[in-house]
């Protein structure tokens, strides 16, 4: 350990020795004055707009201090990976190189497996660097978003987007017919479908009239109920349009009684509103509570989701939240500087900087490509997109004398082995940096749920160890 350590601390030496981090500093502070300069301004308002007694979730979302913010909260975050990116592969690809081609490093190299320390300490090395880079990066960013606050027109609308929300997921899901003016639901009415992934369509839920509506059972947490819902609006007849209004209303499970409605006007599909504070009556006051959604307009279907909606419970400054955030982007990097890393025991300094470079954009474009070939849990890849329902067994067993089936049978097999060749290729070969972002989290003002990203992190591992795995042999042999 004590030759890792060395190497490391080599490393990092020469890093900063030749100004790399106060160049990321820098550069970084100046980015945020870009963006500081280049974030929204804030839109007034006129109050007129509003309807009495109805809850604007469009003006709940829009608020022009809010979207400044998260704009500087966004772009901050991607900044940071990204130099943190471009400063490993200039100065990681060179480094090692370097050091083999001026022999530096032979005395290392000529004790017992010296060829994995010089490997594993390199990377080690440049692994703290970015730690360092990534405590700057987020100090400057929490201190830029809360003088935007301090500064902000709108005090109020800054304090809200600089928190981090606790929220609990509903504990059922059904769909029931409620006709207008109903002031009650039987549980046996409720059509149940449970809680499940949010991607089984099997559980999803389609209001498609005014007299349908969707239940959550949430816990009564006391007091009054706050969440964050989002809806997926389809119109029939104008798929341009894809906003409508909401009803919304308590639920005792016990006494099926319904609690008084609260109109939400301007619900857009696929955005996560914030549903106004329903207070809790003193009737509803048992261990759980239900939340029941439906439309007020017809000609739309409403999907709703078993997942659809969070329960808030409280909430917290958003610092740890940033900070969470930065930390999940680290294993990322550390992916990249393993694969820099490797490359750089074999390739000349140019060559594995765009190596390395090249691996980087990959990982960045890497989801746009899984979702334009059709990867997700209900879709197709590209196995299936290329096989075109390839039979495993007429290649095998031919129609007698019909050579073309059996010629178009074989084409489609191969078709299909390099669909699954590259399905495999896009999956775990080429890093998928989406794994690692969190930003979705910080910019919903949820807290970051560390469960969410575990198979990411053993991803990242397992990654770095085969980079490394292989850097070492390659150097060993040179």
């Amino acid at each position: 350990m004590a030759g890792i350590r060395a190497i490391a601390g080599l490393t990092l030496k020469a890093a900063l020795r030749n100004n790399v981090a106060l160049f990321a500093v820098v550069a970084y502070a100046i980015i945020l004055a870009g963006v500081v300069l280049l974030a929204p301004r804030s839109e007034h308002t006129d109050p007129q707009d509003d309807v009495p007694g109805v809850f604007n979730a469009e003006r709940s979302e829009t608020s022009g201090e809010a979207v400044r913010i998260r704009f500087v909260q966004s772009t901050s975050l991607g900044a940071g990976f990204f130099l943190a990116v471009i400063i490993v592969a200039v100065v990681g690809g060179v480094w090692l190189p370097r050091q083999i081609k001026e022999k530096q490093i032979i005395t290392v190299l000529s004790k017992p497996a010296g060829a994995w320390r010089v490997v594993l300490g390199t990377w080690l090395g440049y692994v703290i660097l970015t730690a360092i880079l990534f405590a700057v990066f987020a100090a400057l960013g929490i201190g830029l978003c809360r003088g935007m606050a301090a500064l902000s027109s709108d005090p109020d609308s800054a304090r809200r987007q600089l928190q981090a929300l606790h929220t609990l997921n509903a504990k059922n899901f059904g769909k029931v017919a409620l006709p207008a003016g109903a002031d009650s639901i039987s549980p046996d009415a409720i059509d149940w479908k449970g809680m499940g992934e949010s991607l089984d369509k099997s559980r999803n839920v389609f209001l498609d009239s005014t007299e349908s509506a969707a239940v959550w059972v949430l816990k009564n947490t006391g007091g009054e109920v706050r969440g964050r819902v989002v809806f997926e609006i389809q119109k029939r007849s104008n798929w341009g349009i894809e906003f409508t209004n909401l009803e919304v209303r308590l639920w005792d499970p016990v006494s099926g009684a319904l609690g008084e409605p609260v109109e939400i006007s301007q619900v857009h599909g696929g955005r996560r509103i914030e549903l106004p504070p329903l207070a809790i009556p003193e009737e509803m006051r048992g261990v759980e509570i239900g939340l029941v959604v439906r439309p007020l307009e017809s000609g739309f279907d409403v999907v709703c989701y078993d997942r659809g909606i969070l329960q808030q419970t409280g909430s917290s400054s958003f610092e740890l939240n940033y900070l969470l955030a930065f930390a999940l982007s680290l294993p990322a990097v550390l992916i990249f500087i393993a694969i820099t890393v490797a490359a750089s025991t074999f390739l000349s300094p140019n060559v594995s900087m765009f190596f390395a470079s090249s691996i980087g954009v990959m990982g960045a474009v890497l989801s746009f490509i899984k979702d334009f070939m059709g990867y997700s849990k209900n879709g197709l890849g590209a196995a299936e997109i290329f096989g075109a329902g390839a039979s495993d067994k007429l290649w095998l067993n031919p129609p007698a004398g019909d050579f073309a089936a059996w010629a178009g049978a074989i084409g489609r097999m191969l078709l299909k082995s390099l669909g699954e060749g590259v399905d495999i290729f896009f999956r775990y070969v080429l890093p998928d940096w989406s794994k690692f972002d969190a930003s979705d989290f910080v910019l919903s003002r949820l807290f970051v749920e560390m469960s969410y990203y575990w198979t990411g992190l053993i991803y990242a591992g397992v990654y770095c160890a085969v980079c490394l795995a292989v850097g070492a042999m390659i150097l060993r042999r040179r």
